[in-house]
């Protein structure tokens, strides 16, 4: 199995597949600067990969405010973010995923719904049909 952390993707895993993630530098308490020290810097100028790193960390632990995120995600509107922020955040995302063992045959089919244009949620039909393939 995949000893890498993945999210969990909508399409059969034939190949227990692993997404590479750059090694995250490990950095003490005492070194690494607040949420609130790197959204200054970030109104000012972009900040480094271990910065963007550090702020996306600090939001996926549940250690920023409400306030801090929206303020994270204004700056970086506003100051126009770029491919790789998004890498970095989605990098990041990944390192927090939770990994699960799952049969080379499995699949995800459920969708998250409430796409507010009036579609139909078809995942417990969906379900059925899966199911009734022999999976």
């Amino acid at each position: 199995m995949c000893k890498q952390r993945a999210m969990i993707i909508s399409t059969p895993l034939k190949n227990n597949y692993c997404i590479y993630q750059k090694p995250i530098r490990n950095i003490s308490m005492t070194e690494a600067p607040s949420l609130k020290t790197l959204l200054g810097k970030l109104v000012r100028h972009r900040l480094t990969e271990d910065e963007m790193r550090q702020c996306f960390s600090i939001m996926l632990n549940g250690e920023a405010s409400p306030e801090q995120i929206a303020s994270f995600i204004s700056a970086l509107a506003t100051r126009g973010e770029t491919a790789e922020d998004v890498i970095i955040g989605v990098t990041t995302l990944m390192g927090h995923a939770t990994t699960i063992a799952a049969p080379d045959h499995a699949m995800d089919i459920v969708g998250t719904g409430g796409d507010g244009i009036g579609t139909w949620n078809i995942s417990t039909a969906a379900t059925f049909v899966v199911a009734g393939a022999g999976y």
